[in-house]
């Protein structure tokens, strides 16, 4: 009995090590998983990479912030340099967010920088933006870097389209 409770717990064990083998993770930093992008970031250190390790599609259900009227993909608030290698992969929205995909405020302690890279950034079209990048202080600023085969799509198709001039009369 206590040879198979010993197994038992070791199988139990190595299987709690394998998470992001079996794509339960969706980012990591170095060897550890996050099971979101908000999560990862969250965790981040100055200077750390994060690197998806799938497609990410937000909706109001997943989204990484909410106050029950404005919905974000991912809201970050700090002070530290990080970078996100999209590793080939996509994040986008179903439609479903309305405010921003990617929102990265500075606190204003220190200058950031913040670098995507390596992948596709796909906004639908009730995002209010889909990357906003922003500083709560004139003294350091936040650098935004986008990096080598990134690509940002944003959809406006719900937005009017602005006005055609008009020609002058007599033309």
């Amino acid at each position: 009995m206590k040879k198979f409770i010993s197994l038992v717990l070791a199988l139990v064990m190595a299987l709690s090590l394998t998470t992001v083998a079996w794509g339960a993770d969706v980012a990591k930093i170095g060897n550890t998983g996050y099971a979101t992008l908000q999560a990862a970031v969250d965790a981040a250190r100055d200077g750390e990479t994060i690197t998806l390790l799938s497609d990410i599609e937000y909706n109001s259900s997943n989204c990484g912030f909410t106050d029950g009227t404005w919905y974000d993909g991912v809201k970050y608030t700090g002070d530290k340099s990080f970078t996100i290698d999209l590793n080939g992969k996509t994040i986008s929205d179903n439609g479903d967010l309305n405010d921003y995909l990617l929102n990265f405020i500075n606190k204003g302690t220190k200058a950031n920088e913040i670098t995507l890279k390596n992948g596709t950034i796909s906004g639908g079209a009730n995002l209010w933006n889909v990357i906003s990048v922003g500083s709560s202080s004139e003294t350091y600023p936040t650098t935004f870097n986008l990096g080598g085969a990134l690509t940002i799509n944003a959809d406006g198709s719900e937005v009017a389209p602005p006005p055609r001039p008009q020609k002058p009369r007599g033309w």
